[in-house]
C-alpha cells in the first residue's frame, strides 16, 4: 500500500485532527524561521564583507595607492551598500 493511500486512510479525532494541525503548523514555522534566519546570515556576512572591503581602501588611500576623489567615491559606494543591508535586517 502506497504512503498516500495509507494517509488518505487514516481517521482522526477531531481533537487529534486539531493536534496534527498543531504539530504541521509548528513544523511549518520552524521552516520558515530557518529560512529567515540564513537570510539573515548571508546579509550579515554581506556586510561583512562590504565592512572588510571599506578597510582595504582605508588602507590603500593611507599607503597612498588611491586618489582622495576615488576613495571618496568608494566609501559613498559602500555606505549606500551598507545601507541598503542594514534596511534588509
Amino acid at each position: 500500500m502506497s504512503y498516500e493511500k495509507q494517509l488518505k486512510d487514516i481517521r482522526l479525532t477531531p481533537l487529534g485532527n486539531k493536534l496534527l494541525r498543531l504539530v504541521l503548523e509548528d513544523e511549518n514555522i520552524l521552516t520558515l524561521r530557518k529560512e529567515l534566519l540564513k537570510g539573515r546570515a548571508s546579509i550579515l556576512n554581506d556586510l561583512e564583507q562590504e565592512t572588510s572591503f571599506l578597510f582595504k581602501v582605508r588602507k590603500r588611500f593611507i599607503e597612498d595607492k588611491i586618489e582622495h576623489d576615488d576613495f571618496i567615491s568608494l566609501k559613498r559606494g559602500h555606505r549606500e551598500k551598507q545601507e541598503a543591508l542594514n534596511d534588509k535586517l
